[in-house]
């Protein structure tokens, strides 16, 4: 398996084959198929976590919510790599082309492309101000999230010349090349 995560009594387990759950309770026994195939998620499970309070499966068909062991789609417009909470109840999900971000409206989860970086978005690290430290083909960028326009702005570009020394350069104009 890929991933794993606990959610009420139940554990949820992603895989190349889909997600699965097994009840937590200590008599379940897996030579019984206690395993139990999540509904409509066959293919690739990259990750599965709580955020803020709702269990999300980030699959190689999108984003979705999974509630009484079924999946209810985010976003199915690109493969998702993982998602992380950021401050203020928002999220970020790395997709196969870029991030996006997700609020909450009515009670569900909203996807917002974000516009600035289109890569894939595999390795990245969210810092204390929600700045996004992103390992890219340039180096390891960092971008701050422009929520009132779903835009990222490159605040500083670390990147290997030579492949032997490393250089961080600020940004000093709106494209982040200098």
């Amino acid at each position: 398996g890929y991933t794993s995560c606990e959610y009420g009594d139940k554990l949820y387990l992603g895989t190349n084959q889909g997600l699965y759950y097994i009840g937590k309770d200590a008599s379940v026994n897996l030579s019984n198929n206690d395993l139990k195939l999540v509904e409509s998620s066959l293919g690739q499970v990259w990750d599965v976590r709580q955020v803020y309070g709702t269990l999300l499966c980030s699959h190689n068909r999108g984003l979705f919510e999974i509630k009484n062991d079924r999946l209810y789609p985010i976003e199915t417009t690109d493969g998702v790599w993982s998602v992380r909470e950021l401050k203020h109840g928002k999220a970020i999900a790395a997709t196969y082309s870029g991030f996006m971000l997700l609020t909450r409206e009515s009670n569900q989860w909203v996807a917002h492309r974000l516009t600035g970086f289109y890569e894939t978005a595999l390795y990245y690290e969210i810092d204390q101000m929600d700045n996004i430290w992103i390992l890219s083909s340039r180096g390891v960028e960092m971008l701050t999230i422009h929520t009132n326009n779903y835009s990222f702005q490159q605040i500083g570009l670390l990147y290997c010349s030579q492949c032997q020394e490393y250089e961080y350069k600020q940004n000093q104009g709106s494209d982040g090349r200098g």
